[in-house]
């Protein structure tokens, strides 16, 4: 049986999107040149049919090689996880990809919700086209080097953070010091139907594995393995070296800063804001505890922040003989991504769809395939508490998608809380004017007077009506604060739920069913054109 009640408020209305992905997925002309296949079946058709003649036998035999390897770093790779890598070996196998930072204990809900979208997404397409097999991907950002990013979770309304000073990509970071986090997830989750069930999968991901990429592998295949979802880790020498001609291109010609500000420029000139600007340099220098941009200077090329200097030819000696000490940024990154797969279509958030829609220049200039854009899903969570709380105020759980203070507003006009003097202001008016208009018959000088008079009674009615508001406010106050808690629980500190709040608050209640259960709810349809309210 299922968990959730379902409500839905229509996306480009929700406030969720930023004005560009609204207009992408609104289908706006306007965009049309940013994309190369669009958020479609037809387009995800188009875009395999370039695939399926451009990825060879030799690429798909080196992906599946690789992801086995990467698989056998965990002991917990499902039977249907590993059916899906060798499938990747046969022409008709394609990938619908997702990518996340390796947050802590996963992070916010978001991160659940992407990978099931890219799940979903596949199963969708599966029925469509059963001749082909389509296997989701979930692509490990084991190279980005922000700590204070991932090194935090928040259940209960209590941030959990793993105390660490180490520095570098955070893939190879040891997971050192978890344990006692840990620890503190269980007082915080108490004694929750399954919270022993969760802290014994979440010890074995972080304390049986030696870094954070097998940890999260670990977590990751427990939540979705069952679904057959693969884990791909970018950084790795055999993936890197085939990726040798684009980075070489990046240091040595600065192509992709020059592809991607023409695209810029459009969004610009048509007042769209920019998620990502390129460097002349989109590479980084990593090794044990570094990763640092690569700039260079007249004398030759430098790592910031450090004494690490190359000539040009060091550099270019190094980049052949050890690929995996480069690293690509967040502009490089999803030329790579699609270089390794043969990958129709990637599912994220608005942040993540902006970039993307700023690379088709560059992926032409690379000769590579641009995957269709899709969102993914868009979940807010309505606890039975939270909902009694909106029933009593006569609301409905869609008015929290607007500002505070209109849902406030809105409450008060609903209930006769707020006193209006519009029509006894426009009564006043016309008096006025009447009497304008007989006194300038006598004195025209005098109409001056009159005019002066009626803003002096105008502005009195609104001092009246603000006193009185003021007064009914306070009457209201209660309502009020159970409004702002409302809120403040579907978006708390401002931000939606889904970006703040930890699945293990949920799944401490309902297990890993919870997941499922989630799963269950998605809409079907390629594109997610609407918002997900589960109560």
């Amino acid at each position: 049986m299922n968990l959730f009640q379902k409500q839905t408020v229509p996306l480009p209305t929700s406030g969720l999107l930023n004005p560009l992905v609204k207009a992408y997925l609104e289908g706006a002309s306007i965009t049309e040149p940013l994309y190369q296949f669009p958020p479609t079946h037809a387009g995800l058709m188009a875009c395999q049919k370039n695939y399926a003649s451009s990825f060879t036998t030799q690429q798909r035999q080196l992906l599946a090689q690789q992801l086995t390897q990467q698989a056998n770093t965990v002991s917990n790779t499902s039977d249907v996880s590993l059916l899906n890598i060798e499938r990747l070996k046969e022409p008709t196998a394609f990938t619908i990809t997702t990518g996340h930072q390796l947050c802590l204990f996963t992070g916010p809900l978001y991160f659940i919700y992407k990978i099931l979208s890219v799940i979903n997404v596949c199963e969708q397409l599966q029925h469509q086209n059963p001749q082909h097999h389509y296997v989701p991907v979930y692509w490990m950002a084991s190279e980005d080097h922000d700590l204070e990013e991932i090194q935090s979770a928040n259940v209960f309304g209590k941030t959990l953070k793993w105390e660490t000073d180490q520095t570098g990509a955070v893939g190879a970071m040891q997971t050192l010091g978890i344990e006692q986090t840990l620890q503190t997830l269980k007082t915080i989750l108490g004694n929750a139907p399954h919270t022993e069930a969760l802290l014994q999968i979440l010890e074995q991901a972080y304390l049986e594995h030696t870094n954070l990429s097998t940890a999260t592998h670990y977590l990751v295949n427990a939540l979705f393995g069952k679904y057959g979802l693969v884990v791909i880790d970018g950084n790795d020498a055999v993936f890197k070296q085939q990726f040798i001609p684009e980075l070489e291109r990046d240091l040595f010609l600065k192509e992709a800063q020059q592809h991607v500000n023409t695209t810029i420029e459009a969004l610009e000139a048509s007042h769209f804001p920019i998620q990502v600007k390129p460097r002349a340099i989109n590479v980084f220098y990593m090794r044990p505890g570094l990763r640092a941009r690569i700039e260079e200077h007249e004398d030759g090329f430098q790592v910031v922040n450090t004494t690490i200097k190359f000539t040009k030819h060091e550099l270019k000696a190094l980049l052949h003989q050890s690929p995996e000490q480069f690293s690509p940024n967040v502009v490089l990154r999803p030329l790579y991504q699609q270089k390794l797969l043969p990958n129709i279509a990637y599912v994220g958030g608005p942040g993540e769809l902006s970039y993307w829609l700023e690379y088709k220049t560059l992926f032409e200039a690379y000769q590579g395939i641009m995957p269709v854009l899709l969102p993914r899903h868009f979940i807010s969570l309505v606890e039975a508490s939270t909902l009694s709380k909106i029933e009593k105020l006569n609301l409905s759980v869609t008015h929290f998608f607007d500002n505070e203070q209109e849902i406030i507003q809105q409450f008060l006009q609903t209930h006769e809380s707020v006193f209006d003097l519009k029509h006894d202001a426009l009564q006043l008016t016309n008096l006025f004017d009447s009497i304008a208009t007989k006194v300038e018959t006598i004195d025209k000088s005098l109409g001056g007077t009159v005019g002066a008079e009626r803003q002096k009674a105008l502005n009195a009615l609104d001092l009246i009506s603000a006193k009185v508001n003021k007064s009914l406010k306070q009457k209201s106050e209660q309502e009020i604060k159970q409004i702002q808690a409302v809120k403040n629980k579907m978006f708390p500190n401002g931000i939606p739920q889904e970006r703040f709040d930890n699945f293990l608050q949920y799944a401490s209640q309902a297990g890993l069913a919870w997941v499922d259960e989630i799963k269950c709810t998605l809409e079907t349809t390629i594109s997610v054109n609407s918002v997900l309210i589960l109560t």
